[in-house]
């Protein structure tokens, strides 16, 4: 029994061995590897608790080759028997070779609620297979049919007017990783340039404008309201007036003027260079594809009175954006369902290599300046007609503005700003070059979710240890036999405990006539060790008797 279970422990370490790191999904048995696992956990405990109680039933005779009390060999075969008499040897008698037995037996019971806390099923993240990844980049946008092809277009007006979505990435599984890769696209930078914007600010013409003729012949007629603002990238904002009403500040009379919120102000195809040579900086961008300014009011209630006729008004709140084609790089590209689109974590601005051509493709380069310039491993080309539909559609969504309660009048109505827009039509473009015709795939890795079996080795620990322990108490409890002089291999024999004979003497009392209680009592003093001459004879020392 005991070669049994070494047999079921060894079974054990390479079921566990095989098991581990392996997927849930790979164990193709009814029965869990749980179950399987306890069937072999129960097999070592029945083999080992055996040889266990064999051993202490032949300790129970062999203790006796020296003086014993006799009460002994009643506790050592209740060890024998099981948990609970095996915690009464231990709590009544010295510690002896018996009490490995006992200690071995009492932790048994706990080879298969420990066995049960060895498997665990975490889950992990792992390469899926047959799922699908793809990201979509072009280094170029030439269409085949550049009059005909409207997508940039369509594009920034989508962009201006609500759509802000960003193009996703096929990911067939939700998560996926995909590697570092470069596009061509557009990039947007807005800063606010209230500060450093000149104001040039008079009364209106009296003919130009209606509001103009209706002020003709009254005193504020000379309010300063006509105001020019020049951004550091020389773009021009007139807010306009639209209302004016008459009021009373204090006992004075005073008059009311309503300007528009925002304007706008944008530059258009004649300003094209995109050269990186000199030329305008808007928002810190050298020659973009496109500028704009945004003159926004905070309040558009201006007060006059006789007093301050020909003061300045206080300068509107002054944006300057600028659109820009760019290089963008695109690294440590992850996809879940919580970050569902791909950002670029560095761009860099990208040139014509020489004279801008509208009708022609256009190479595009760092600039001259550019230090350690990603780009520069790559070319770029842009269609000259992409460029100019880039600016004619934003152009339009500028003049459209005043009309269509949409696009630019919402966001700065919502209080956004600028700076938010000019990013979705940047985003837009960008996507529409990567998907567009010259588009190639990025290959990326689809992960799924797995569960698998993760075994934790500390809890085998417990029934390896007790297995040890029982074959170190049987090898102990044979050598102790060859050496126990008077005590045969007699085990848990009933037949050798009947023939077994009592010399004790006149000293004691005879225990056959005496209850179980004071039986046990005499026994506890009375001590005892194999006769010599005679076999199966216990002979009481009578120097230790106790009455």
């Amino acid at each position: 029994m005991s070669c049994f279970s070494i047999a079921c422990l060894i079974v054990l370490v390479v079921l566990l061995g095989k098991l581990d790191g392996m997927p849930y999904a790979h164990w193709a048995y009814r029965a869990s590897p749980n179950a399987v696992i306890a069937i072999v956990a129960t097999a070592d405990r029945a083999a080992l608790l055996f040889p266990v109680a064999i051993c202490l039933s032949q300790f129970k005779w062999n203790q006796y080759h020296q003086q014993q009390r006799l009460y002994n060999l009643q506790m050592v075969d209740q060890a024998s028997r099981g948990i609970w008499g095996s915690l009464r040897m231990i709590s009544s008698t010295r510690p002896s070779l018996a009490t490995l037995g006992a200690v071995t037996l009492i932790l048994s019971a706990a080879i298969d609620p420990l066995t049960q806390q060895i498997l665990t099923f975490p889950t992990r993240v792992v390469s899926a297979s047959n799922e699908t990844a793809s990201a979509q980049t072009a280094h170029v946008y030439l269409p085949s049919d550049p009059d005909e092809d409207n997508t940039i277009s369509l594009t920034v007006l989508s962009s201006t007017y609500g759509s802000g979505s960003s193009q996703e990435p096929t990911c067939s599984t939700g998560s996926c990783q995909y590697p570092d890769f470069v596009a061509l696209g557009a990039c947007s930078q807005c800063e606010d340039v209230t500060s450093r914007t000149t104001q040039d600010c008079s009364a209106l013409s009296l003919t130009a404008s209606t509001i103009g003729e209706a002020l003709n012949g009254t005193a504020f007629e000379k309010a300063a309201v006509n105001c020019t603002y020049t951004t550091p990238g020389g773009l021009q904002i007139t807010p306009s007036l639209y209302a004016t009403v008459g009021t009373t500040v204090g006992n004075e009379n005073g008059e009311e003027f309503t300007k528009n919120k925002w304007t706008f102000a944008n530059t258009g195809i004649g300003d094209l260079n995109l050269s990186d040579s000199q030329g305008p900086h808007l928002a810190g961008i050298l020659n973009p594809v496109l500028g704009l300014a945004v003159a926004e009011y905070s309040n558009p209630y201006i007060v006059y009175t006789v007093e301050n006729l020909t003061a300045a008004e206080s300068k509107p709140q002054i944006t300057e954006c600028a659109l820009y084609l760019c290089a963008q790089k695109y690294e440590n590209n992850t996809y879940s369902s919580d970050d569902r689109s791909l950002a670029p974590s560095k761009t860099e601005q990208l040139f014509v290599n020489g004279t801008f051509s509208l009708f022609y493709s256009n190479d595009l380069v760092p600039g001259s300046n550019s230090t350690a310039s990603f780009a520069s491993n790559d070319s770029y080309s842009i269609q000259g007609i992409t460029v100019m539909q880039m600016v004619n559609s934003f152009s339009s969504t500028i003049s459209l503005s005043d009309e269509i309660e949409a696009g630019w009048t919402i966001s700065m109505d919502d209080g956004d700003g600028a700076s938010p827009v000019m990013e979705k039509i940047a985003t837009g473009i960008t996507d529409a070059i990567r998907t567009g015709p010259n588009s190639t795939t990025v290959t990326g890795e689809a992960f799924t979710t797995q569960t698998y079996i993760s075994v934790r080795c500390y809890w085998a620990v417990a029934p390896i240890v007790i297995t040890v322990l029982s074959i170190m108490f049987l090898v102990a409890i044979i050598i102790h036999t060859g050496r126990a002089k008077g005590a045969g291999v007699w085990k848990s024999s009933a037949l050798a405990l009947l023939a077994c004979r009592l010399k004790q003497g006149t000293e004691y009392p005879d225990l056959h006539a005496l209850g179980a209680s004071e039986m046990e009592k005499i026994a506890k003093g009375m001590h005892v060790s194999w006769e010599d001459d005679e076999p199966l004879t216990l002979a009481v020392n009578a120097d230790n008797a106790v009455r």
